[in-house]
């Protein structure tokens, strides 16, 4: 019977069943069962190697264990082998730079496409280069495909790779030439000499330009000189150039040239003005010569008085009152002084001398006038009303002085019962004490309106 197909041998008699059946052992029945036994025998390898199998050997999950190196093309190829990379390393190159010769083991006879050899090279290659594996012959080396090898493809020393493509070996891994070139760190490099030649232009998004000239660069870039970037220009350069600081403005001192001057907050709140009007308000000028010191209204209140700002900063003061109107019709516009900054103001029975003078628009002119007075008058029968009201400029000279009499100006306008009267008049305080405060006042009743404002005048 032999083997049963699944690798179980049989024998084909079984000597104890036929001794229970009383059947004889024969001769003919010894022949067939060692037939059988040879036959059996005759299918099995054996440990010498004089029987190959002659069908495909199931290993069942195991392994050939300890088994030879693979010395020829029909041989197992053992781990170590391929973990090695023996079957393609060939060590150190011999011949020359460029006719270079290998030696491989196993070594192979015939070179098949795809075929690759791994060696160091003994020298750099000066220029096309030629390899002859295990005395096959040479055949050329080539790079990207057709082209002749140029000189330093090859290093010396270099672990080179090759690979055959069924005519040439093909250069796996071409040096670059970088000029003089150093490694930094395992991720950068510099380039202190030669030239990068005939490359892609390298993405904006990798690093690079997206372009090969200046212009192009610009443009991928975003920085196109006269739309995306100003051109350069020496004014502006110089502007850089300044170091900046806080109320400074720069200015320009030549062609190209610019410095640095004072621009304080006062400077600055006169030049956001408008107009010459709002520059004379923010310089507190009204009039040539004038300079405001204090402003206020009335408001149906009994006096209106002064109490800073009349000292001796200026030799002279101007007070101007507009659209005085008094609360009771008819009344007279009264001036009084003081000495102590307001907290009194003279009132005695021979404190002023004063006199003015009057005309009206009927043609009717009129006087008044006292040696001695309580107070100073300065117009007489205001008339009160929507519309009424006069107008007044009042000068006080050396009010500081304390050796000199006062004397006091003015000039006015206002509505009256026999129409517009203009008035002019002046004033002697008679004492020498200073004047340092002053107060309005009308004869009977309140001051209904007006504003009053105080002025000095500029010394020449």
């Amino acid at each position: 019977m032999s083997f049963n197909g699944s690798g179980t041998f049989s024998l084909t008699y079984s000597w104890v069943q036929d001794a229970a059946q009383s059947i004889p052992i024969t001769d003919s029945r010894m022949d067939a069962q060692f037939t059988d036994i040879a036959n059996g025998l005759s299918n099995c390898i054996t440990r010498d190697g004089q029987s190959p199998a002659t069908a495909n050997l199931p290993m069942g999950g195991f392994n050939h264990t300890n088994v030879g190196l693979g010395t020829s093309s029909t041989h197992y190829t053992r781990l170590d082998q391929v973990q090695k990379n023996a079957l393609t390393w060939a060590g150190t190159a011999g011949g020359t730079a460029d006719a270079i010769t290998v030696t491989t083991s196993p070594t192979f006879a015939t070179l098949y496409p795809g075929q690759e050899i791994d060696f160091i090279s003994s020298g750099a290659n000066t220029g096309a280069t030629t390899i002859n594996p295990n005395s096959i012959g040479a055949t050329a080396v080539k790079k990207y495909g057709t082209t002749a090898l140029s000189a330093g493809d090859i290093p010396s020393g270099a672990l080179v790779k090759v690979k055959f493509d069924g005519t040439n070996f093909q250069l796996i891994n071409v040096a670059v030439s970088y000029g003089t070139m150093a490694s930094q760190s395992a991720s950068s490099v510099n380039i202190t000499g030669g030239s990068i030649t005939g490359i892609t232009d390298l993405a904006v998004a990798d690093g690079g330009t997206g372009a090969s000239s200046a212009s192009g660069a610009r443009t991928s870039l975003g920085l196109v000189i006269g739309t995306d970037v100003q051109a350069y220009n020496a004014n502006l350069a110089a502007v850089a150039g300044l170091t900046t600081a806080s109320n400074k403005l720069e200015y320009w001192t030549g062609s190209g040239t610019a410095a640095l001057t004072d621009f304080t907050a006062a400077a600055r709140s006169l030049l956001d003005d408008t107009s010459t009007s709002a520059m004379k308000t923010t310089l507190g000028i009204t009039d040539p010569g004038l300079v405001l010191i204090s402003a206020g209204s009335a408001s149906d209140d009994a006096t209106f008085d002064i109490t800073s700002g009349m000292d001796g900063t200026y030799e002279e003061y101007v007070i101007k009152g507009i659209n005085i109107v008094p609360a009771t019709t008819s009344q007279q516009l009264m001036m009084r002084t003081s000495t102590d900054g307001g907290s009194s103001f003279d009132a005695g029975g021979s404190d002023y001398s004063w006199a003015y003078v009057m005309r009206d628009t009927a043609g009717t002119d009129n006087s008044n006038q006292d040696s001695a007075d309580t107070y100073i008058e300065l117009a007489a029968s205001m008339l009160a009303g929507t519309g009424e009201g006069g107008m007044f400029e009042i000068r006080i000279a050396h009010p500081a002085a304390t050796s000199l009499y006062k004397l006091i100006t003015w000039n006015g306008v206002f509505a009256s019962s026999t129409g517009t009267r203009v008035v002019i008049g002046g004033a002697r305080r008679l004492a020498t004490a200073d004047i340092d405060a002053v107060r309005f006042l009308m004869s009977s009743g309140n001051i209904e309106s007006g504003e009053f404002k105080l002025y000095g005048v500029k010394k020449s």
